[in-house]
């Protein structure tokens, strides 16, 4: 990350941090992807099939 990016997420995180003993490091590693500022998750999905021992008619 660069300079301004570091000092904004050690901002964003200095709670949580001073709570669990964290490193700024530590916090990117577990959460960075979580916070949208940091991250580059562009989007998540789950689906999943089933199969069925019916079988629709279709016409």
């Amino acid at each position: 990350m660069d300079t301004r990016t570091q000092v904004l997420f050690g901002d964003k995180t200095r709670h949580e941090r001073e709570r669990d003993g964290k490193t700024d490091a530590e916090m990117h590693r577990d959460k960075g992807g979580i916070l949208s500022e940091f991250g580059k998750i562009i989007c998540i999905g789950v689906g999943f099939l089933t199969a069925s021992k019916t079988i629709a008619n279709s016409v």
